[in-house]
């Protein structure tokens, strides 16, 4: 029978990179405990030590806690093989590659809207990003609302399409900030809320309106507090009452989805 190998504190420190406080310290709070040799007393690490640490090194790298970390090893199988832990490690790594790429992606877009409308409400522009940032989140929660082919059209869009969106949202929005308390019937306000519907929909062709139209009985279904945890709305609550009865107001007189 093979004998089981062990290392020395100082030789993990030197293999990893982590200094012996910090092993210290996680022994001490329970993180990771090795053996102690019966005659010495000091620790010894094995193989499945190291293999611990390293999912220690890659979840503190990632941005997880201490706290976090030691709850999420005490639900894994205490079995898993190097190969195994290294790739679950791979697709955290991936995973926090997509989130910042999305975030990275999310900032060029906050850039250029800077640049084209110079200043902007910073509630505003935080509500736009936080809307890119949860552009996954925000295309399954539709899916549970719409067949998968609409879902798809909406977010199939070219990088100037998405940035005439992102143009036409803060338009519309300074828009409404300036024109909140108006009239829901005066000239001023429907021709605000039709030039928004025409230039956000002017990016769907026909086939996606066709398509959207005979899934319209969903909107009653719809939890639409679900979707402000995922995309804020930059209107106050006054804002967002004028604005829904706007809506309303201008649906209802132009016959807005009928056939």
């Amino acid at each position: 029978m093979e004998k089981k190998k062990f290392y020395s504190i100082g030789e993990i420190a030197d293999k990893t990179g982590v200094s012996i406080r910090t092993l210290h310290y996680y022994d001490d709070i329970g993180l990771l405990t090795p053996a102690k040799d019966e005659s010495s007393g000091h620790r010894k690490y094995s193989e499945d030590d190291i293999i611990k640490l390293q999912k220690i090194i890659s979840y503190k790298f990632i941005g997880f806690s201490l706290e976090q970390i030691k709850e999420i090893l005490s639900e894994q199988k205490f079995n898993m093989n190097l190969v195994d832990s290294l790739t679950m490690q791979k697709k955290l790594f991936e995973k926090e590659k997509k989130r910042i790429e999305t975030s990275i992606s999310a900032i060029d877009r906050a850039i250029k809207i800077i640049h084209e409308h110079g200043e902007i409400d910073s509630v505003v522009l935080m509500s736009l990003i936080r809307s890119m940032q949860t552009e996954d989140k925000q295309r399954e929660w539709l899916e549970s609302y719409f067949d998968k082919d609409v879902v798809d059209m909406i977010y199939v869009q070219t990088e100037g399409e998405m940035q005439k969106l992102d143009n036409v949202f803060i338009d519309f929005t300074k828009r409404v900030k300036e024109l909140v308390g108006s009239p829901v019937d005066s000239p001023e306000v429907i021709n605000l809320i039709e030039e928004y519907m025409k230039s956000t929909l002017s990016l769907f062709d026909d086939n996606f309106m066709e398509t959207l139209a005979t899934q319209t009985g969903n909107l009653d279904e719809i939890n639409y507090d679900e979707l402000e945890k995922l995309a804020p709305t930059p209107f106050s609550k006054e804002e967002e009452e004028w604005l829904n009865k706007a809506m309303e107001h201008y649906i209802k007189q132009s016959n807005f989805g009928e056939n």
